[in-house]
């Protein structure tokens, strides 16, 4: 298994890593009712969203998917750990399309 599987699956049992779940949980619900496109917020969105995508590709015919399943991940991480106490030094996240992950 790689060591970056292995920390992802590691990862995923600690207090910090559920709580990083529940916020994900928690942004993905908070984004779906903002883009939601019979609100009025979600209708302002979609309408930037099409026109440009009319402007860079010249077309609005965008496959559906292409705006589906967004998954925040960590990227990096440097974690320093002294006994029972760890201190993140460094962290980043990356933003995937489903296919990516």
């Amino acid at each position: 298994m790689k060591a970056s599987a292995l920390f992802r699956k590691n990862f995923g049992i600690t207090d910090m890593g559920r709580d990083l779940l529940s916020e994900d949980y928690m942004l993905k619900q908070l984004t779906a009712s903002l883009i939601y496109p019979e609100g009025e917020t979600g209708k302002q969105f979609w309408a930037k969203v099409y026109a440009q995508a009319k402007q860079k590709f010249g077309t609005t015919e965008i496959p559906v998917n292409t705006f589906n399943k967004v998954w925040i991940a960590p990227d990096k991480a440097v974690i320093y750990q002294n006994g029972n106490t760890a201190f993140i030094a460094e962290s980043r996240l990356k933003v995937l399309l489903e296919e990516d992950s």
